[in-house]
């Protein structure tokens, strides 16, 4: 009876502690809703989500790297394992092309990480306050400060989770992630609480990049250890031509989704004010909540999806997609439907928080958005397995589309024309696009 419940469900080791994972968030993500709402006034609730909008201009540096580090690990661990150690064995050839790999990362990253802090500092000190960036209270420019250069070095210790989640150990990475955002949560609210304002994102921070710096010092230095040293008369990987024409195709998928996605809070911000963009990016975090928590039937799968690809076997990808796909689809709609009747009661009881996101209408219609962009997520890594970018088109698409409706309709329609803009791209390019591409490939 349980294996029956378990087949159907597609509840795994990985799933279930994504699932804890995910209900951790989406739970720790309400607390602090409260928690920010309380104990900060409107003005800095609005600063507090447009940090968060503007630091995802990572993804500049990002550069696509590490959705392309799974895939491209993933395909090299095909011919590999590890031993208890944590020593890679198998294929010479595999492992210094996993090696090139792992030091091309590195050296990107590291440049990107330094480029990222002088750029992002005064830049996003200059949007604060265009008209004179140098008299922005301390309380708001010294945070800044911090939360870029913590980013920053965050970055590196993404790129080393990216490659141990491309050699399958995706329980580990999902472990360590949540003791992260346990941790982080608990200190985000303890400084929150004692009013140390913005100054709270930057403990957060700090204590989510202690806990990720020592996992892979005590767990896993051996493995990179292994890599790092070894030597061998085999030719590495040739970037240029074989991680490149991926990498660059998802960099611009991805820099695109961050006009889709990050975008609208600083428009909002600039044209309606803090307040306005404090409500957008709360509606705007509850769904990311929820997509994150449905995707996870498809994301913990990703290196399967790449290992199968590689081993040219379509017949187990498809069958093991389409299963991971309907069941996290289902997961989606219930937990829009729960989150729809929690809502209902907090309005039946007057709850202070409704008013710190948006009204139901503009609600119902981020809904919409949440599941036509769990449809087009889902799609988008299926073809991806095969070390292809087929969305990138549709991706810069939907990104004009969001952008510019929004600069023509915020203005006139407030939080409503954000609202509408992002569903506009999502439905026209996302998923009508999307789709096409996806049915094309499935009839190849």
């Amino acid at each position: 009876m349980f294996k029956k419940i378990k087949n159907f469900s597609g509840i795994d080791k990985p799933v279930a502690l994504s699932l804890i994972k995910g209900l951790w968030i989406g739970f720790s993500n309400l607390i602090t809703l409260y928690f920010v709402a309380r104990y900060l006034d409107p003005i800095s609730q609005g600063y507090y989500y447009t940090f968060f909008s503007i630091i995802a201009l990572q993804v500049f540096v990002e550069m696509g790297l590490t959705f392309s580090l799974v895939q491209f690990v993933s395909h090299e661990m095909a011919h590999l394992s590890l031993d208890t150690k944590g020593n890679a064995q198998g294929n010479p050839r595999s492992k210094r092309r996993l090696q090139t790999i792992i030091m091309f990362a590195y050296k990107w990253f590291g440049l990107g990480a330094f480029l990222f802090s002088i750029i992002l500092i005064p830049s996003g000190a200059f949007f604060f306050n265009s008209n004179n960036f140098l008299k922005i209270p301390f309380d708001i420019l010294i945070p800044w400060v911090l939360l870029v250069v913590l980013t920053a070095l965050n970055l590196l210790l993404t790129t080393s989770t990216a490659i141990i989640e491309g050699t399958g150990k995706i329980s580990e990475v999902i472990g360590m992630k949540l003791l992260q955002s346990l941790l982080s949560s608990f200190v985000l609210w303890f400084f929150l609480a004692k009013k140390a304002g913005l100054y709270s994102l930057v403990f957060s921070s700090m204590i989510g990049l202690i806990v990720g710096v020592l996992w892979l010092f005590i767990r896993l230095r051996n493995f990179f250890i292994d890599i790092l040293r070894h030597k061998s008369k085999e030719r590495g990987i040739n970037w240029r031509r074989e991680i490149f024409p991926f990498q660059w195709r998802i960099a611009v998928s991805w820099m695109s989704g961050y006009f889709v996605f990050y975008s609208l809070t600083p428009i909002l911000f600039k044209q309606s004010g803090a307040e306005v963009a404090g409500q957008f990016g709360a509606s705007m975090q509850l769904f990311s909540v929820l997509n994150g928590g449905a995707i996870i039937w498809i994301s913990t799968k990703m290196p399967i999806f790449g290992m199968l690809a590689a081993k040219n076997n379509y017949e187990k990808l498809r069958t093991l997609f389409f299963r991971s796909f309907f069941q996290s689809t289902a997961m989606l709609v219930i937990a829009i439907s729960l989150a729809g009747a929690f809502y209902w009661y907090l309005v039946s009881i007057n709850a202070a928080i409704v008013s710190k996101i948006l009204p139901l209408n503009a609600l119902a219609l981020l809904a919409i958005c949440s599941l036509l962009n769990h449809i087009v997520f889902s799609m988008a890594a299926y073809l991806r397995s095969h070390k292809k970018e087929p969305f990138m088109l549709i991706s810069v698409l939907n990104s004009l589309c969001t952008f510019s409706l929004s600069l023509l309709l915020v203005p006139y329609y407030n939080y409503m024309g954000a609202v509408l803009s992002y569903l506009a791209g999502n439905f026209f390019f996302g998923f009508l696009g999307g789709g096409l591409i996806f049915l094309k490939d499935q009839k190849k």
